[in-house]
């Protein structure tokens, strides 16, 4: 076995191990690993890992299958840093379980979570004749960088979705796949634009970043960097009103 096929079994029985103390009864085959909660089920692989100043980096690429159906699931390359491969691995694994889990869960009715942020949303199209009413869960907001304090204060006054959705920064949410997802990644440098990406069921929406640049982000000598994945669903109540949305 080779060093990435290796690392991507231990990926994969950290997921199984985080699955089942989470009260799923998870099944492993192949790359797959199937969690026994719902039809949830994790396509898993360790795409590379790296030696860098700060030690072994590890990126660690998982896609989350809704159903057993679904065409596509939820892609995420999830980052992990530490001084051996195996926790390089481990912590990608615990990010990437910690961040994007529960928000489905709750999203899916499949369990929740008290630590969850908790979000209203109503939404129409451009006409007016459509609309939808939403419950969003926001999941653990992850911090780095050089004063994390200062960065989770700020966030703590202006939740991301919160923010985004009084500056009309959130996009006309789909329906098809029963819930949405949604990624938020922003890194900021004093002098510099923010950097990063914000994407709505695996598709890019610039407009995100952009908005987000104008958070009052702390100053700091170095760089800060925060990560949350949100998932919503319908609350089956339609509207009949024009409006950007709120939360």
């Amino acid at each position: 076995m080779d060093r990435l096929s290796r690392l991507s079994t231990l990926a994969r029985e950290l997921i199984s191990k985080r699955v089942k103390a989470s009260g799923g009864k998870p099944e492993s085959s192949m790359d797959v690993v199937r969690f026994g909660i719902g039809e949830l089920a994790a396509r898993c692989h360790v795409s590379n890992v790296d030696r860098g100043a700060d030690g072994f980096v590890s990126r660690v690429e998982l896609e989350l299958a809704l159903r057993t159906d679904a065409k596509e699931g939820i892609r995420e390359c999830s980052v992990g840093i530490a001084g051996s491969e195996d926790t390089a691995v481990t912590r990608a694994v615990d990010a990437w379980f910690e961040g994007v889990l529960p928000p489905v869960r709750a999203a899916l009715g499949l369990g929740s979570d008290d630590r969850l942020q908790p979000f209203k949303l109503s939404q129409t199209d451009p006409t007016g004749r459509n609309g939808r009413r939403w419950r969003v869960f926001g999941g653990s907001i992850q911090v780095a960088g050089d004063d994390r304090e200062a960065l989770i204060h700020c966030l703590d006054a202006y939740p991301p979705f919160a923010y985004l959705a009084q500056q009309g920064g959130l996009p006309l949410f789909p329906e098809s796949d029963g819930i949405f997802w949604m990624r938020i990644t922003c890194s900021h440098r004093n002098g510099a634009d923010p950097e990063g990406e914000c994407r709505v069921n695996n598709i890019a929406w610039p407009m995100g970043l952009q908005v987000l640049s104008g958070l009052p982000w702390p100053p700091t000598g170095g760089s800060i960097l925060f990560r949350q994945f949100l998932a919503g669903r319908p609350t089956g109540r339609r509207i009949r009103r024009v409006g950007r949305g709120s939360a």
